[in-house]
């Protein structure tokens, strides 16, 4: 499903200009080429958190503070959204190297699309994760608020 929205999401931002809507067509390629170079650092820094942050969870979901969490139908839900944040954001830097490294005349629209996909996909794939997180800290503090 996130794949269908992104999807959607960049084909029509992609085809604005074809429709009348100026929004990115006066970006040009050597500004993507640029920032796709500017991107790829904090994209592996981030995907370094994500995977230290999945394994610290993996690690401490045994604890007995999380016997809630384990019992819940969601858990395989949880790993889900860990796994396709870590999925997405691999391949949003693994795209960004590609697009550093090629020649800037070589970007068509095919490609803005593509990137814009990425973008979308990574985006909604952080936020999933930035609740499941929200909702793991919740249970914590409320076992806290407890003692």
């Amino acid at each position: 499903m996130d794949v269908l929205i992104a999807v959607i999401l960049a084909a029509g931002l992609t085809y604005a200009p074809k429709w009348g809507i100026e929004l990115f067509d006066s970006v040009d390629s050597l500004t993507i080429v640029l920032s796709a170079r500017m991107w790829v650092a904090p994209a592996l820094t981030l995907l370094g958190m994500l995977c230290a942050t999945t394994a610290f969870v993996f690690s401490a979901i045994d604890r007995p503070e999380f016997v809630p969490l384990r019992k819940s139908k969601s858990e395989s839900q949880l790993w889900m959204v860990f796994s396709e944040a870590i999925l997405w954001l691999s391949f949003a830097a693994l795209f960004a190297i590609f697009l550093s490294l090629i020649d800037p005349d070589q970007i068509g629209l095919l490609l803005r699309a593509v990137s814009l996909s990425i973008l979308f996909l990574v985006s909604i794939a952080v936020m999933k994760f930035a609740w499941v997180m929200r909702q793991i800290i919740s249970v914590r503090v409320a076992q806290s608020a407890e003692k």
